[in-house]
C-alpha cells in the first residue's frame, strides 16, 4: 500500500529535477532548454490520468506535435529513439483529422494561431496540450513552458519552468496530480 502512495512522487521528483538549473552538475555541461522541455514533456503523462477507456495505463503514449518541427520536437525525437521509444510514439506535424490519435499534443511557439483554430476539435478530445508562454494557456492550453531565472546572490541561472491551466485539464476529463500544481511556476485561475 505504501508503494502505491509513493509511486506518484517519482515522476514529480523527475519533473522537479528537470525544472532545476540547466547545468548538468555531474558532467559539468550545459543542457539546452529544448532538451529539458522535451524531457519534461515526456514525463507529464506520468502525472496525468486519462478517462476510463481512453488508453490503458500500460499502453504506449502517443505524442504529437502541431506546427513546424522545432528544437523541442527534435529533442523529443532523439529521446524517443532511445530507451523511451519502446513506451512512446511520436507523430510529428499532425493534421486536424489526426488529433483523436494523440494523447499529448505539443504546440510549438510558432503554432499558437493554429492551436486557436483547432480548439473546437480539441475541446471534445482527452488530449493533454503542452505549449510555450502565458498566451498559450490563455488560449486554452493546459501546460506551458516558461523561462525561469534563479538568483544565487549576484549570480543568476536560467532554468525551465512551467505553468498550468487546471480548468482546461478538467474540461477534457483529465485528472492532474495535485502535487504538480505545487511545483508549477504559475497557475491560470478560472476567469483570469
Amino acid at each position: 500500500m505504501l508503494a502505491r502512495h509513493l509511486y506518484p512522487l517519482f515522476p514529480l521528483a523527475a519533473l522537479l529535477a528537470l525544472a532545476g538549473p540547466r547545468e548538468a552538475q555531474a558532467q559539468d555541461k550545459v543542457v539546452p532548454a529544448e532538451e529539458v522541455k522535451a524531457q519534461m514533456l515526456l514525463n507529464f503523462p506520468l502525472v496525468i490520468e486519462w478517462p476510463a477507456g481512453h488508453r490503458p495505463p500500460e499502453a504506449q503514449v502517443r505524442f504529437c506535435t502541431l506546427g513546424e518541427e522545432d528544437d523541442v520536437s527534435d529533442q523529443m525525437k532523439q529521446l524517443l529513439m532511445g530507451e523511451l521509444g519502446s513506451r512512446n510514439v511520436l507523430q510529428p506535424s499532425v493534421s486536424p483529422d489526426q488529433l483523436a490519435a494523440c494523447d499529448v499534443l505539443f504546440v510549438s511557439s510558432r503554432a499558437c494561431d493554429s492551436f486557436r483554430r483547432l480548439r473546437g476539435d480539441l475541446d471534445r478530445l482527452p488530449v493533454l496540450t503542452v505549449g510555450e508562454g502565458w498566451a498559450f494557456l490563455k488560449a486554452g492550453g493546459m501546460i506551458s513552458f516558461v523561462p525561469r531565472v534563479k538568483k544565487l546572490g549576484v549570480f543568476s541561472r536560467e532554468t525551465v519552468g512551467f505553468q498550468v491551466n487546471p480548468s482546461a485539464i478538467r474540461a477534457r476529463n483529465l485528472v492532474l496530480d495535485p502535487m504538480l500544481l505545487e511545483i508549477a511556476d504559475r497557475i491560470l485561475e478560472e476567469g483570469a
